[in-house]
C-alpha cells in the first residue's frame, strides 16, 4: 500500500502528530473555548477617488482570529486625510455577530490613507489597509490570501500538481 492509498488514515495521523507536537496545554485548550476578543480589522475598498462613497467593514475578532460574534464594544475612527468623512466612532451590539458595516465613508485627499479605530476599552489602535486615492485609477486593487493545502500539510496532493492546475 501506498501513502495516497490510505488517504485519510494518513492525514488523521499527521493531525494528531501536529497536535502532539505544539502541546497545547489544558488549560490553553479550555480557555481557547470561550471567545475572548483579540482585534478589530477594518476593510475599506483600496483604491477610491475623492469624494468616492465607500463601504468600511469592521469586525471583530478573538484570539484565535475567528469572528467575536458577541462582541460588544465600541472604537474611535480617525483617518490620516484631514478632509475624509467618516462617523467619530463605530459600535457593536451583541446582534451585529461581529461585523458592522459603515456606509458613505469618504477620501477627499489624494494619496494613501487609512482609517484607525482606537478600542474605547484598552485604547488599542487598528489600521485598516491602504486606499490609494486618485482622480483616475488604471486598475483597481483586490486583497486576497492565495494559498495551498498540499500533502505537505493538512490537504491532499502536492504542490506541483496544484500549481500545474491552477493555470488552466
Amino acid at each position: 500500500m501506498n501513502r495516497s492509498s490510505l488517504g485519510p488514515l494518513v492525514k488523521a495521523k499527521e493531525t494528531v502528530s501536529v497536535f502532539v507536537r505544539n502541546a497545547p496545554s489544558p488549560r490553553e485548550l479550555l480557555a481557547n473555548r470561550t471567545s475572548r476578543f483579540g482585534r478589530l480589522h477594518a476593510v475599506v475598498p483600496s483604491t477610491a477617488t475623492p469624494g468616492e462613497s465607500l463601504t468600511l467593514t469592521v469586525q471583530a475578532w478573538d484570539q484565535c482570529e475567528r469572528l467575536h460574534r458577541d462582541f460588544a464594544g465600541s472604537a474611535a475612527m480617525a483617518s490620516t486625510d484631514p478632509e475624509a468623512t467618516h462617523p467619530e466612532s463605530v459600535s457593536f451590539a451583541s446582534g451585529d455577530d461581529g461585523v458592522v458595516r459603515v456606509d458613505d465613508v469618504r477620501f477627499e485627499t489624494p494619496g494613501t490613507q487609512y482609517l484607525t479605530l482606537t478600542d474605547a476599552r484598552t485604547g488599542e489602535r487598528f489600521v485598516s489597509n491602504p486606499v490609494r486615492v486618485a482622480d483616475d485609477h488604471d486598475h483597481r486593487v483586490y486583497w486576497g490570501d492565495i494559498h495551498l493545502h498540499s500533502n505537505c500539510s493538512d490537504g491532499v496532493g502536492d504542490a506541483n500538481g496544484a500549481t500545474d492546475s491552477a493555470g488552466t
